[in-house]
């Protein structure tokens, strides 16, 4: 798998977003992040519309995960998913913060790697 043009953008776009120095925005930063994971999970099942989790499942039946590893992935996004409003609507006035978006960032592009790299492996 070679990480695609959509997958670099929803990378570059969290970076921009994150590094705007007249006003960055940790919120969407957070959402480009876990958007780069979904479409490199969805590429690499081969069902790019599919959920997370299911696609996880899908990956794991082909190319084994650990539990936990995969649970950790699960969890980041339900996080994007709870905390905050993250990806959706604002529920309790939780404002993300740099470092924040900046473990995002990092996590979401290994992950992303991670992924690229299982698939040259098989």
């Amino acid at each position: 798998m070679t990480v695609s043009e959509q997958i670099r953008e929803h990378l570059d776009n969290a970076s921009h977003l994150l590094n705007d120095r007249q006003k960055p925005d940790y919120r969407n930063s957070i959402k480009e992040s876990i958007s780069a994971v979904e479409s490199a999970v969805g590429q690499f099942c081969g069902k790019p519309k599919e959920k997370l989790g299911k696609a996880l499942e899908l990956i794991n039946a082909k190319h084994p995960l650990h539990a936990q590893f995969q649970k950790a992935i699960e969890n980041l996004y339900s996080w994007t998913s709870d905390h905050g409003g993250i990806r959706h609507h604002l529920m309790d006035n939780k404002t993300p913060t740099r470092t924040d978006a900046q473990v995002m960032l990092v996590v979401c592009s290994a992950f992303v790697l991670y992924l690229a790299q299982k698939a040259k492996e098989n």
